[in-house]
């Protein structure tokens, strides 16, 4: 009986211990952390990326070998019990095709990035129909405030009752299933949310992102980042917009990698710069490392970095397998920062949709969403690491709900604002009872103004 016992103690710990999350750090050549490193598992597509501080939280799995994956970096695969340390990468080594280039007038990148642009439609409408499931984490951050704001915030006690400061003010977490079928057919479940509270008093019971906003395919022409989009390295007139220049090549799993240098021609066009990586015969994206600067002009934009990993899910089918988008804003001053991250699990690129799987609904909130929200289902199943400033910022967003969703704090504000001000005569007044949902308004003496500028 002791023996049995025994056995089914040690059964259940191992168990247990097979079943928790694997937690590991990833660094580069000099010890600093890498953020954005795809960690998956071996043979397949489900896996995460690190955080700001490198970080990773791997979900169990019968694989015993994990891939640790970054742009630029030479890929590593690690053990299921190295891949719970710290891993250390090491810069991509490239071969310089030195012949050749002395050999030719113009780059050979030129000649790689061609052959991409002619067979950037097959890659775009290879795979017919795909599903697969979606962990995405946005997080905005204020960097800097200029005083006269300071000033003001504090006489409309925002900064007093909210505690606005720098630093992360929100965080957004989802997991969604999605599914897409050639030639415009989508549809996202939302799975599982979580929401911190904002100082501005935008409180949202469920995430507000959305899948479409990380599957961003640079095989179209024109990358939606703004209202005029930004050209593709491979778009068709991306010729007449790009220099390239081949910084080397690189082998990976039988695969000839070819990493190109990316030069906007006129800086003030809407266009990409850093490196594009193609692979050889196939002549598909295997990775990229894209900013836009400020030169491009882009609306209240300062900086937007795009780092983006495909995976070859079968011989010659390339998938993104993540993408991340850190925006640095600039808006009256105040200077902010914005980053998305998405991961792709559970990938299928030969779904068996039922007749009238796809509708006219594209987005719906499942109904156990609503149960998936607290922190008791994240602790368990984040696919992913929590920074301290993000841990914190949750925290933070539960005492504001509270606090501006009671009737004191919302009668309070109503009383505030409800004060008639010299200003109000040329802007306007109006007068709220949010409690019942009340407000009353009345236009100011600049609403009856108008200045025709064609006219005079």
């Amino acid at each position: 009986m002791k023996i049995l016992s025994l056995y089914l103690f040690v059964s259940l710990f191992s168990t247990i211990a097979t079943a928790q999350n694997i937690k590991g750090t990833v660094v580069d050549e000099k010890k600093q952390a890498l953020p954005f490193v795809n960690v998956f598992w071996k043979g397949t597509t489900n896996g995460t990326s690190t955080n700001l501080n490198g970080e990773f939280s791997l979900r169990p799995s019968p694989s015993d070998s994990v891939v640790i994956k970054m742009v630029g970096y030479k890929k590593k695969v690690v053990s299921k019990q190295q891949a719970a340390t710290t891993i250390q990468l090491q810069p991509d080594v490239v071969n310089l095709k030195t012949v050749e280039i002395k050999a030719r007038k113009k780059d050979p990148a030129y000649d790689i990035i061609k052959k991409a642009i002619r067979k950037r439609k097959f890659h775009l409408n290879q795979v017919e129909a795909l599903s697969g499931e979606i962990y995405m984490k946005s997080r905005m951050e204020i960097i800097d405030i200029p005083e006269f704001f300071k000033k003001q915030m504090e006489k409309d006690s925002i900064s007093t009752d909210l505690n606005f400061k720098t630093g992360v003010f929100s965080v957004s977490e989802s997991v969604s299933k999605f599914a897409k079928a050639k030639p415009n057919k989508y549809k996202e479940e939302m799975l599982a949310s979580k929401v911190s509270g904002t100082p501005f008093g935008e409180i949202s019971e469920y995430s507000w992102n959305r899948a479409n906003q990380v599957l961003v395919s640079f095989y179209e022409p024109i990358i939606p980042f703004s209202e005029r989009g930004i050209i593709s390295p491979i778009s068709p007139t991306a010729l007449a917009y790009y220099d390239f220049k081949l910084l080397g090549f690189y082998e990976e799993n039988g695969n000839i990698i070819n990493k190109i240098k990316v030069l906007p021609k006129r800086a003030a066009d809407q266009v990409f710069e850093g490196e594009i990586y193609i692979v050889e015969e196939d002549w598909a994206i295997h990775s990229l490392n894209l900013k836009v600067r400020k030169t491009a002009n882009l609306p209240n934009v300062d900086s937007l970095l795009v780092t983006q990993n495909y995976t070859e899910i079968e011989p010659e089918v390339w998938v993104p397998l993540s993408l991340n988008e850190d925006f640095h804003f600039n808006v009256m001053g105040i200077k902010l920062r914005y980053i998305a991250q998405g991961n792709i699990n559970n990938y299928n690129i030969h779904p068996n949709f039922s007749e009238g799987f796809f509708s006219k609904e594209v987005f719906k909130v499942e109904k156990e969403v609503k149960n998936n929200t607290d922190s008791i289902y994240w602790d368990k199943n984040r696919p992913g690491v929590l920074m301290k400033e993000e841990a914190e910022t949750y925290e933070k967003g539960d005492s504001v709900i509270a606090v501006m969703s009671s009737p004191a704090y919302l009668d309070s504000r109503d009383r505030r604002g409800n004060k008639f001000k010299t200003r109000d005569l040329l802007m306007g007044y109006t007068y709220r009872k949010t409690r019942d949902s009340l407000s009353i308004g009345v236009p100011g003496l600049l609403s009856v103004l108008n200045f025709n500028t064609v006219d005079g």
